[in-house]
């Protein structure tokens, strides 16, 4: 009889756990990566509002390191017309002198209005690493001076989501 009562009683608390896991939300997959999504694309406005307000510490806390991949690749125009004044240029250029940190110093010593700005953004996550893609346009004082698709690699660290590489064209104005 005890041996009874004391089955009847596991099996009405695993009853009672079953019923408990069965109605309580627990976030799904699909919320994981809307979530990450969402997180991401903070990160993308950060990079514009960085730019626009010429906010060192705020752009270089998006990178996972102060040296990741960061390459502005010449288009096949704008590559052939360079090399005609200076034959040893570098179609995609990489080295110390081509770093988010040199990039946005030159931004915070420049005058005028800078800004970069983004539109058909595509993300693609699975809440560990990501590939962003958008069009881009970077301005001076309102002229349009690059235009183009640009491409990112993200990472989730413990301190949020981080930039590891950034690759984008170079091209010859105006764009069609």
């Amino acid at each position: 009889m005890i041996l009874i009562t004391n089955l009847i009683k596991q099996t009405t608390r695993l009853l009672c756990l079953v019923i408990v896991l069965s109605t309580t939300s627990f976030p799904t997959y699909a919320e994981d990566i809307d979530k990450a999504k969402n997180l991401i694309a903070a990160v993308i406005t950060d990079f514009e509002q960085a730019i626009i307000e010429k906010d060192q510490t705020k752009f270089l806390k998006l990178f996972l390191y102060p040296e990741v991949t960061w390459v502005g690749v010449l288009s096949a125009e704008r590559y052939s017309k360079m090399r005609k004044t200076n034959p040893d240029i570098i179609k995609a250029p990489y080295g110390p002198q081509h770093t988010p940190a040199s990039f946005i110093a030159k931004i915070a010593a420049t005058q005028g209005r800078i800004a970069e700005t983004f539109q058909n953004v595509k993300i693609d996550t699975d809440g560990t690493v990501a590939s962003v893609s958008f069009d881009f346009t970077f301005s001076y004082d309102g002229k349009v001076s690059n235009a183009g698709r640009e491409h990112w690699l993200l990472v989730n660290t413990s301190e949020g989501w981080k930039i590891a590489a950034v690759v984008w064209p170079r091209n010859s104005l105006p764009i069609t």
